[in-house]
C-alpha cells in the first residue's frame, strides 16, 4: 500500500497524466502483482475450494438452530429515541447528510427523536459493532453486510420483520429484494440500497450490449481486450449452478467446470485477461480508459463513469441463456432488545430509509434501483439499471458466505494464470 501512494503522489506532484493501461502495469509491478500466485487447473481449483466451502457450511450448519430464540425485549428508559448507525454507504450517508432530508423526516415525525451515527467505512463499523455486541450496547438499527445480518439472526440478537412492519410494507419490496434476506420462512432484514452487479458498455464500440454467452463470444475484438471484468458467480447462477446453499457446495456439480471453461475462453481469446478477470477494479480502469469495450461493476459504480470520453450505458450481465445479475449486500436489520418499545419509531425510521427521501430520484441517479416497488414507479430510473435489477438475486442468507466467497476467490486467482499446458499465463493472457 505504501508503494501504491508513491506511485500516486509521484503522478500528482508531477502532474504526469500516464495511459491507463502504463500506470496499471506500474501499479502491478510496484506492488509485486506480476508474481502472483502459482498457477492451478480448473478442475483442482474446484476441489479445494469445494472442501474448503464444505466445511464452512457444516459448521454454519452445526450451529445452527432449529428454531432461532429472541433476545428478550427490554423496556429503555427514553422510548421515543431510535439509535441507527451506519457505515459509508453512497445512499444512506449521503441522504442523511442533507439537512433538507433530515428536517423533513422530523418535521413528520416530531415524536421520534432520529440519532443517526456514522461508524466509519465497513471494516471499521464492523469493529465497533462487535465490541458493542459482545458490552451488549448496540443501537436499534444499524446497515451491516448481508453476511453479518444472518450471523445476526441466527444467534436472535435481531428481530424478523415480518410480523414487525405493517405487511404492505414488506409487499412493497421487490420480490427478489425480499427473498435476498428470509430465512427458516422469517424476513430477517431490509436491503439497503437497490445496487446491483451491472454491465457497462461502451455505446460507441457496442451500440447493443450481449444477453447470452454465445452474443458475448461473438463480440468483434475492437479493441485489445473487448471485455474487462466477468464475475464467476453471476455466470455460475446463469448456468444453472451455485457455489453454496446451506447444506451443500455446488463446486464440483457440472456447471461449475463449464462455467470456469467459458471465462478461462474469453481469457484464450484475448478478449479479457487475468488481471482484469480477478478484479474488478482492473477491469473498470480497463473500460474507462477505452481499452475495453464493457466490463461488469456494481452500479453503484455510475458516478465514475460520468466523466468518461464516450457514452456509457448499463445492462443485466450477459448469461449462459439469457441476462442474470446480482444484488448488493448492504442490509438494514433491527435489534431486538428495545425493538418492541420503540415499534413505532423504529417503524417510521424504515420506512424512511427504504422510502423516497432516501432511495427515490437521487439513489437512482447514484445507480440504485428504489427497492420499493411503489418508489419505483415514480422515479426515472435507466432502463438497463432497471432490467438488470429484475434480474437479479443474492447470494445465499447465511454467515458462510463472505467466507466461502473468499475461498473461491483465492482458488479463482490461481486459475487465471494456468494455461492448458501447466504453465503460467503469459502477458498476454493476463
Amino acid at each position: 500500500m505504501a508503494a501504491m501512494k508513491t506511485v500516486r503522489e509521484h503522478v500528482i506532484v508531477r502532474g504526469a497524466r500516464p495511459s491507463g493501461r502504463a500506470l496499471l502495469f506500474l501499479a502491478a509491478a510496484v506492488c509485486g502483482c506480476l508474481a502472483g500466485p502459482e498457477p492451478l487447473p480448473p478442475d483442482e481449483a474446484l476441489e479445494r475450494a469445494h472442501v474448503q466451502i464444505t466445511r464452512l457450511i457444516e459448521d454454519e450448519r452445526g450451529q445452527t438452530p432449529d428454531a432461532i430464540l429472541i433476545e428478550p425485549p427490554e423496556t429503555p428508559a427514553d422510548p421515543g429515541i431510535v439509535a441507527f448507525w451506519y457505515p459509508a454507504h453512497p445512499v444512506i450517508a449521503p441522504a442523511l447528510g442533507t439537512p433538507e432530508i433530515r428536517t423533513a423526516f422530523e418535521t413528520a415525525h416530531p415524536d421520534v427523536q432520529l440519532k443517526a451515527q456514522f461508524i466509519g467505512e465497513w471494516h471499521v463499523a464492523v469493529q465497533k459493532l462487535t465490541v458493542n455486541l459482545a458490552a451488549g450496547d448496540l443501537p436499534d438499527i444499524a446497515v451491516v453486510e448481508r453476511a453479518w445480518a444472518a450471523r445476526l439472526a441466527r444467534a436472535g440478537r435481531i428481530l424478523p420483520l415480518d410480523g414487525f412492519l405493517d405487511p404492505r410494507v414488506l409487499d412493497d419490496l421487490h420480490p427478489n429484494a425480499r427473498a435476498a434476506y428470509t430465512m427458516q420462512d422469517r424476513v430477517w432484514a431490509l436491503p439497503a440500497d437497490g445496487f446491483c452487479s451491472v454491465l457497462f458498455y461502451n455505446r460507441a464500440m457496442t451500440p447493443h450490449p450481449p444477453h447470452t454467452w454465445d452474443e458475448l463470444r461473438g463480440l468483434a475484438p475492437e479493441t485489445q481486450y473487448a471485455i474487462g471484468y466477468v464475475p464467476y458467480v453471476e455466470m455460475l447462477w446463469s448456468a444453472g449452478g451455485r457455489v453454496c446453499e446451506l447444506n451443500q457446495s455446488g463446486l464440483t456439480a457440472p456447471p461449475a467446470l463449464r462455467t470456469l471453461q467459458f471465462l478461462l475462453a474469453l481469457r484464450d481469446a484475448g478478449r479479457s485477461n487475468a488481471r482484469m478477470l480477478e478484479d474488478p477494479r482492473w477491469g473498470f480502469a480497463a473500460f474507462l480508459n477505452g481499452d475495453a469495450a464493457m466490463t461488469v461493476a456494481s452500479s453503484a459504480w455510475l458516478a465514475r463513469t460520468r466523466d468518461a470520453g464516450f457514452p456509457v450505458d448499463m445492462a443485466p450481465l450477459p448469461g449462459e441463456n439469457g441476462p442474470v445479475s446480482r444484488l448488493g449486500d448492504m442490509a438494514i436489520v433491527v435489534f431486538a432488545r428495545h425493538a418492541a418499545a420503540r415499534r413505532d419509531g423504529i417503524v417510521a425510521v424504515l420506512d424512511f430509509l427504504t422510502g423516497p427521501a432516501v432511495q427515490g430520484a437521487g439513489a437512482a441517479a447514484r445507480g440504485a434501483m428504489p427497492v420499493r416497488q411503489s418508489v419505483a414507479g415514480t422515479v426515472d430510473v435507466p432502463p438497463g439499471l432497471r432490467a438488470a435489477y429484475a434480474a437479479a438475486e443474492a447470494p445465499p442468507f447465511i454467515g458462510a458466505w463472505s467466507a466461502a466467497e473468499y475461498e473461491l476467490a483465492s482458488g479463482l486467482t490461481r486459475v487465471w494464470r494456468w494455461t492448458n499446458d501447466g504453465g503460467k499465463a503469459g502477458t498476454a493472457g493476463r
